[in-house]
């Protein structure tokens, strides 16, 4: 346990966790390695990074999201929680000055989250912005749409 509490804080995180998860599969049932090696295997894919706690985190915001799209619903999320997610259709609404940016936040921060959502589309990406309330997003000219 001193060895992965010291490679966790070299920010080894591969290191100490597949010194946990050989442990745990070595002091397991036949029936458990199996399952123990393909949760070794995902929390040290190279595509998935950060601390341990991020990486669970990553990896169930990609299952409940594969099972939301299997399913075919509808899910809305803020731009803040889009991150590292990937989608076919993304909609983005309420592109209005006051929006984005919103009045709350700095605009270099607003302009990333906006860059941030519409890039989590695979096939199509639809931005919208009411009429009646305003101008439109300066973000929206200044991606040239």
């Amino acid at each position: 346990m001193i060895s992965w509490k010291y490679q966790s804080s070299r920010q080894r995180v591969n290191l100490a966790i597949c010194g946990v998860l050989d442990f745990v599969r070595d002091n397991s049932r036949e029936s458990l390695k199996k399952m123990l090696e393909s949760v070794k295997s995902s929390l040290t894919d190279k595509r998935v990074t950060g601390t341990l706690a991020q990486r669970i985190s990553r990896l169930q915001r990609a299952q409940a999201t594969e099972e939301v799209v299997e399913s075919g619903v509808v899910q809305l999320i803020t731009l803040h929680s889009s991150k590292g997610l990937e989608f076919d259709n993304v909609w983005i609404v309420g592109c209005e000055e006051g929006n984005l940016p919103h009045t709350d936040s700095t605009e270099e921060e607003e302009r990333r989250l906006m860059y941030v959502g519409m890039t989590r589309a695979r096939s199509r990406l639809i931005l919208s912005s009411s009429m009646e309330d305003g101008m439109e997003s300066r973000f929206l000219e200044e991606a040239g749409l």
